[in-house]
């Protein structure tokens, strides 16, 4: 690897911010070790390489391990690219500028920077980063097509009773796992199927609940559709017209359709309007948009929230019942006779079996009354980044976490990690590496490209774990996960549920008999309140195991 031949104080200098840690764990792991991490060049150069995973797709990431290659490589690189120079040539910052300008993809150009400076085949992407496609006509098809399940067809049946019904409201729970999305443009489809010019909007707060909601729909579609229909997208870099007519399916993030509609750049009234994840709907920033999205004239639309969580919590009854009264107390839900919606789904192998073993750290975090006052104030009932990160960041509790993964990896094959912060999920990352484990780390800046690639080599098993900081609660489908590890506490009940739903997907829909859920349990208190609510909550999770 070229990072090896960068200069040790350059090493240091772009490590800084992970290095005491590092020698802290190190030594914990292998009392004996007598060398720093700051004189081991070998191990430096691992670790810079695994914590810049994502920045080999940046140019100047690539010229400035190329201005320290050593000349015979560079020479074999070029010829490689068709760039042949002479010896004076190579040696020059503009030849080895130039040899840098080329696209990281699935090409010959990024396997042969991978097979000459000596890197691991994982930095190939399994496949380019395509633009998005800003709309496209889809026509139907006749080819064989996966019917639904009975609960689910249930559900369908249910929802397009309630659907015709002009201004009509509800709210379809399932949990995750149960085909949420798949049941929706089900449902969707009839509806676009039963008149023409009717339009469908569907809201989303994350970039994977966008791809996932469109694929969903060119599937569905191509197979039940009756005739050519418009798809349009709103999110990252698509852009649609001004104005919408005639048959249609859009699929928008809250804050692209948001500036659109403020701004007067988009005239769009929807038949129907449908927030994913609907438990934000009352979010002012959501509500707003939804509202502004509805057909007032015609008195039509019909808003259809999709959840596994119709609530924002266990104990908060305001916006419970808010929640509850935005969708007309009209909720569609799995019937399932006198068991729980988990067990039932788990007799029917379609959710795993979850088996949880709390990490217990014996670690105590006091937190204000003012401090739970403010998170009781926020809507997602969760710790403000300051005080999340000053416990996923803690050495001490870091490195319990280290030794329970490095357990873990020896039963399981699918890991998923969510950390509290950055810090951690680039620290565990890159510790995990170095000790001979395939790892990445995903956060919500990462490049799209980058991402997109660790949840392919996740699926198909290059990656064995994966640690994620903001991302993968939803909109994040890899099917065979035995291991959901927790690495952050939180207060949400939302997100908690979201986390370990990662994990449900059971052997009947191509997911896992059953799964391990390691939740890292920190002694949190105020005066007068704990954590123990949002773990009991799920208690109906792993009760059926």
């Amino acid at each position: 690897m070229l990072n090896k031949y960068l200069l040790e104080s350059d090493l240091h200098n772009d490590l800084r911010k992970f290095l005491d840690s590092y020698n802290f764990m190190l030594a914990q792991l292998d009392p004996k070790r007598r060398v720093s991490i700051y004189q081991d060049t070998e191990l430096l150069a691992q670790l810079h390489h695994s914590l810049n995973i994502e920045k080999y797709g940046q140019r100047t990431f690539r010229q400035r391990l190329l201005a320290v290659a050593p000349t015979n490589l560079v020479i074999e690189f070029a010829k490689s690219r068709n760039m042949c120079g002479s010896g004076d040539d190579v040696e020059t910052d503009e030849f080895r500028n130039r040899l840098a300008l080329f696209a990281r993809g699935n090409n010959d150009d990024t396997r042969n920077f991978v097979k000459i400076f000596d890197y691991p085949e994982y930095l190939i992407p399994n496949e380019d980063d395509k633009s998005v496609i800003p709309n496209q006509v889809i026509n139907p098809h006749e080819n064989p097509f996966k019917q639904l399940k009975d609960y689910q067809a249930e559900v369908v049946f249910a929802a397009l009773e309630k659907i015709e019904i002009p201004n009509s409201k509800f709210l379809i729970h399932m949990p995750t796992g149960a085909g949420k999305t798949r049941v929706a443009m089900e449902i969707i489809t009839h509806f676009l199927n039963k008149k023409k010019d009717r339009q469908v909007i569907w809201l989303a707060d994350r970039v994977e609940l966008c791809e996932q909601a469109m694929e969903t729909f060119l599937d569905v579609w191509s197979h039940l559709g009756r005739r050519k229909i418009m798809v349009y997208r709103m999110w990252g870099n698509a852009d649609i017209p001004s104005q919408i007519t005639g048959s249609g399916f859009v699929v928008a993030m809250y804050q692209k359709i948001r500036d659109y509609v403020n701004n007067g750049r988009i005239i769009i009234k929807g038949d129907v309007v449908v927030p994913d994840e609907a438990h934000s709907a009352i979010a002012p920033t959501h509500s707003g948009i939804i509202e502004e999205l509805k057909d007032i004239h015609k008195k039509q639309t019909r808003i259809v929230g999709l959840t596994a969580t119709p609530g924002r919590g266990s104990g908060d009854i305001d916006d419970n019942g808010k929640l509850a009264r935005f969708f007309g107390k009209n909720v569609i839900k799995i019937k399932t006779g006198e068991s729980g919606v988990i067990e039932f789904l788990q007799r029917k192998r379609i959710l795993a079996k979850c088996i949880r073993k709390p990490l217990n750290t014996n670690m105590r975090y006091t937190f204000s009354e003012q401090e739970w006052r403010q998170i009781d104030k926020s809507f997602e009932r969760e710790f403000p980044n300051g005080n999340l990160e000053k416990i996923a960041n803690d050495e001490k509790r870091n490195m319990k976490m280290l030794l329970k993964l490095l357990e873990v990896v020896k039963e399981c094959n699918h890991i998923l990690v969510f950390c509290g912060s950055k810090f951690q999920s680039k620290l565990l990352s890159g510790i995990m590496t170095v000790s001979g484990y395939s790892s990445a780390y995903v956060d919500g800046s990462s490049p799209k490209g980058y991402r997109k690639d660790v949840v392919n080599k996740f699926r198909n098993g290059q990656v064995q774990i994966v640690f994620n900081y903001g991302v993968f609660t939803a909109g994040f489908d890899a099917p065979k996960i035995d291991a959901i590890v927790i690495a952050r506490p939180t207060t949400s009940i939302v997100l908690y549920g979201q986390m370990i739903g990662r994990g449900m997907r059971g052997p009947d829909i191509g997911g896992t008999e059953k799964f391990q859920l390691i939740d890292v349990v920190d002694d949190i208190l105020s005066e007068y309140r704990g954590l123990e609510n949002v773990y009991e909550y799920f208690s109906e999770y792993w009760e059926a195991t």
